[in-house]
């Protein structure tokens, strides 16, 4: 053990007690890579027009929306090249964003999967909530991973084409892949 004289400690006690004169934001500022965006989900506002949507979500202080472009979404898949513009715009008039899409793409060769993505990135949307995967209990866990895992390479290949980024929610339910996390890892 080292031991400390007076002067040593005191010198010590006193760089301990300088780093509370500096702002934890300035400290905090080299790390951060930028502003956090906070979105709303907005399954309970899809009642809603898409000025008022935006007014709603501006009013709330949002930075964004997580929009719902899927069966029974705020946008319907087979509209999306009509309605997302129209989203977007009304969003971009009150300094708002799609942050995040939540559909149901989960493969490349479902038949709205190409126009979805392509009409999203065309628009500046970023990334998207992939739809969900489902386990058949009665076949093993690791067949059913390694079918996915051709669907997942040709999804990124075409994220990768379009600039997107494609996320998985995990769900808990013994037939949701990602439910146990081990599985997605």
């Amino acid at each position: 053990m080292h031991n400390l004289n007076r002067r040593d400690f005191i010198s010590l006690a006193l760089a301990a007690g300088s780093t509370a004169l500096v702002q934890p934001s300035a400290v905090l500022a080299a790390e951060r890579p930028g502003k956090h965006e906070i979105c709303a989900f907005i399954k309970f506002l899809q009642s809603l027009s898409h000025d008022q949507l935006a007014d709603t979500i501006s009013e709330m202080g949002f930075d964004g929306i997580e929009a719902t472009v899927r069966a029974k979404g705020y946008v319907l898949p087979e509209r999306v090249e009509d309605e997302l513009p129209k989203l977007v715009d009304a969003l971009k008039k009150r300094n708002l964003q799609i942050t995040v899409m939540t559909t149901d793409v989960n493969r490349v060769d479902q038949p709205l999967t190409p126009k979805v993505l392509k009409t999203a990135a065309a628009l500046g949307v970023k990334r998207y909530r992939m739809g969900a995967y489902r386990y058949d209990l009665d076949r093993p866990v690791e067949a059913q991973l390694a079918e996915l895992k051709p669907m997942l390479a040709d999804l990124a290949a075409l994220n990768r084409e379009l600039g997107l980024t494609g996320v998985y929610q995990n769900h808990s339910g013994a037939t949701n892949v990602g439910a146990p996390v081990w599985d997605i890892y």
